[in-house]
């Protein structure tokens, strides 16, 4: 959805243009924009509540050790896929050159397995770069301070809307909105940063 400014009065919405950018019809649906921001501000706001940050950090921390788990399986499966790899070399290696058919089928199954092991060492590069970065002690007890300054920081006079935007893009990865039929009436799901969600 993009923004649609209204004149100069502060007012605004967020229009759905994809049929019409697309297709050359009509704007799908149009939703205005402050209530749905102030919606999500305020969910952000419960979400960075020390109580709720505080379960979203065990989160983050549990998420870490699967992650630990799952790196100890990649490393387990990659060491037999080399072990295998290199037994099918030695086999490969260790037959008479006159015995070409064995030779053949044994370089079958050596090319096999290099190729398996290959195509694990590429999985686990892939799940290494979807590995999301983790807050070290440090950031964790800095983002437990300021938890509590948030909602004044928040209201602060001093405090522009685009440093509003920067903390709610830090936080929250989208907005789902979902218009209920033909009504006036819409769903919004937030879909937080890093996939944990506060209670």
């Amino acid at each position: 959805m993009t923004v649609d400014y209204h004149g100069s009065d502060k007012r605004y919405s967020y229009v759905c243009s994809r049929r019409n950018t697309v297709y050359g019809g009509s704007a799908c649906q149009c939703v205005s924009g402050v209530p749905l921001d102030g919606f999500a501000a305020e969910k952000v706001l419960e979400a960075l509540e020390p109580a709720a940050l505080e379960l979203s950090l065990e989160a983050a921390k549990n998420i870490e050790s699967e992650r630990t788990e799952l790196d100890g399986l990649w490393q387990k499966r990659m060491e037999r896929a080399t072990y295998e790899a290199e037994r099918a070399g030695r086999h490969y290696r260790s037959v008479e050159p006159e015995n070409r058919l064995v030779a053949r089928q044994l370089a079958k199954d050596w090319e096999r397995k290099l190729t398996e092991e290959q195509r694990l060492k590429e999985g686990y590069q892939r799940f290494l770069l979807d590995k999301p970065r983790l807050l070290s002690a440090s950031e964790r007890e800095s983002v437990r301070r300021l938890a509590a300054d948030i909602p004044a920081l928040w209201n602060a006079a001093s405090t522009t809307n685009a440093q509003r935007k920067e903390i709610i893009r830090q936080v929250i990865e989208r907005v789902v909105v979902e218009a209920e039929g033909d009504s006036e009436r819409v769903g919004v799901r937030i879909e937080w940063a890093g996939g944990v969600r506060p209670s």
